[in-house]
């Protein structure tokens, strides 16, 4: 390959290395009281900003109960440490709890990968994890899909396990009914992670690499025909 075909090809992929978009990792923790400023949330939704370090990824946490007057709550409730649960009319605490139909809605406000979840066990709980569908908001997770579920009977940190999933609304629930109903559950939330972003290039990459490539095609078949 002569000098000006290898210039071409190297300018071609410079150009598509500085167009390839890269995955932005966050972890964000909900285990410390100055995770949201005060112990008790106060209110039924509560939005963060920069969640999990990633900068410019906004998270919304909506809580909702079969009993009017839910709010998220952080605090020491019951649990070994603080996590992220709900507290309505007529809990006796801050966790999410099957008897009462609680559950939290998270809106990341862009499409996210979700590659893990931590709870925090207190009784023997039934859980699911769920992506939401298209028309979902705040307040209604949409024809969800269940992600990972199941039951867990000893008590503190449990680690789920499931398939990184993309999307915008997650919801994360004590079922009601089913197998994975437990009237004993109650848990709180530690931790979400995830990623922002994917590391693919863009199509305008691709684009300018190929044509390059049927560039230096051309160049050799002309030289082959010179000679």
């Amino acid at each position: 390959m002569g000098t000006a075909n290898r210039l071409i090809l190297l300018t071609a992929l410079a150009f598509g290395a500085s167009s390839i978009a890269s995955a932005t990792t966050f972890t964000g923790v909900f285990t410390a009281s100055t995770d949201f400023g005060t112990p008790g949330l106060g209110n039924a939704s509560t939005t963060w900003s920069n969640f999990g370090g990633a900068t410019g990824l906004t998270l919304i946490a909506t809580c909702g109960a079969s009993v009017s007057g839910c709010t998220l709550e952080n605090g020491n409730n019951e649990t070994s440490g603080y996590s992220l649960g709900v507290y309505e009319t007529g809990s006796t605490d801050g966790s999410i709890q099957e008897d009462h139909g609680e559950y939290i809605i998270f809106n990341f406000g862009q499409t996210v990968t979700l590659s893990g979840v931590q709870l925090n066990i207190i009784a023997d709980s039934g859980y699911e994890v769920e992506l939401c569908g298209s028309g979902s908001s705040n307040t209604s997770c949409v024809s969800p899909t269940v992600i990972t579920e199941g039951t867990v009977s000893t008590t503190g940190t449990d680690n789920l396990t499931f398939t990184a999933t993309q999307g915008q609304y997650f919801e994360i629930l004590a079922p009601t009914s089913g197998g994975d109903s437990l009237s004993s559950t109650k848990f709180g939330i530690n931790e979400l992670d995830g990623s922002v972003g994917a590391s693919t290039p863009e199509p305008a990459t691709l684009s300018l690499v190929g044509l390059s490539l049927l560039g230096l095609g051309g160049l050799r078949a002309r030289r082959r025909r010179a000679k």
